[in-house]
């Protein structure tokens, strides 16, 4: 029988599977379900309980990240170019908005000689905030990976990153989008971020402002949903599969709530493996944000949500 991995054993395998994931080739229609986005709410979802590592689920990542073809590693290199008068992030900003793959590849390689990869990826995450949700959620996963195994894995998120926002997935001008999935995501993400400290700290949360604003009508408001912590997580026993075979909604009902996000880890416990899903992950993960950053006064109105999340996916 082997041992179960210790903390350190997991980083080793998070940084392997790091290094797999910036290389998958993913079709446009799948980049909400990068295996890199995956693999950073594995991870996230894993501090929920490190004393005792989820080894089917680290089985499952795995599978999943290394399920994808890959491209050569030479294709996330940057070009540095050489020095040039009125380096800007402003010209990168502008080649972002005008969706100019090759003037954007050009700023980069600028950029990249005379700013530390990480500024860069921060100058993205500030970008992302104003171009697309689904690019500032990327931006995002790559910039936590980076934090979590270290600066020296920058570089090799730079190019992939500044590729999600040449997007036409962006803001529209008639309000929020209408996948509340997407907004649920955002607010975990957005709940994160809030609590995190940037370089670039004012511009990073005043766009984030911008999103919030956007995102407004997926709010998830306070005592304004039925139910409690415990009624909403026996709910998802039965929500999200597809049949109740081998779930005990009695073992998620008995989480404490005064720890909220530790059913989360219950859940994921109890999952015959079979329903493990990339969608789920998410869903899982930006609940745990939401618990994170919000009061506990809000937890039952965000098991709720997370429960209308879980059911809108499984029936996708």
């Amino acid at each position: 029988m082997n041992p179960e991995p210790t903390t350190d054993d997991l980083k080793e395998v998070l940084r392997e599977l790091f290094h797999t994931a910036i290389l998958a080739e993913v079709t446009d229609g799948r980049l909400r379900l990068h295996p890199l986005r995956i693999l950073q709410a594995v991870k996230s979802i894993m501090g929920l309980n490190l004393g005792a590592p989820n080894t089917e689920l680290l089985n499952w990542t795995r599978a999943y990240v290394e399920s994808f073809p890959t491209f050569p590693a030479e294709e996330l290199k940057i070009r540095i170019l050489p020095a040039r008068k009125n380096i800007s992030y402003d010209n990168l900003a502008r080649a972002i908005q005008a969706q100019d793959r090759l003037r954007l590849e050009e700023e980069l390689g600028y950029l990249a000689g005379a700013a530390s990869a990480e500024q860069l990826l921060e100058f993205l995450l500030e970008q992302s905030l104003l171009q697309a949700p689904a690019a500032f959620l990327f931006v995002w996963s790559a910039l936590r990976m980076v934090r979590f195994l270290g600066p020296e894995n920058s570089s090799k998120v730079l190019r992939i990153s500044a590729l999600q926002l040449l997007s036409d997935d962006g803001f529209s001008q008639e309000g929020p989008p209408a996948d509340p999935f997407l907004v649920f995501e955002c607010r975990g993400a957005l709940g994160q971020l809030r609590q995190e400290s940037f370089i670039r700290e004012r511009t990073i949360q005043s766009n984030a402002a911008h999103l919030e604003e956007w995102l407004d009508s997926g709010r998830i408001p306070a005592d304004s949903r039925p139910g409690t912590v415990r009624a909403s997580v026996e709910a998802l026993a039965q929500t999200y599969l597809k049949t109740p075979a081998g779930i005990d909604p009695a073992a998620f009902a008995a989480v404490s709530g005064s720890s909220p996000r530790r059913w989360i880890w219950d859940f994921l416990s109890a999952l015959p493996k079979e329903y493990l899903a990339p969608e789920l992950i998410l869903c899982l993960d930006a609940g745990r944000a939401l618990l994170k950053a919000s009061p506990p006064a809000e937890a039952a109105a965000i098991g709720y949500a997370l429960g209308e999340n879980l059911k809108r996916i499984s029936h996708a």
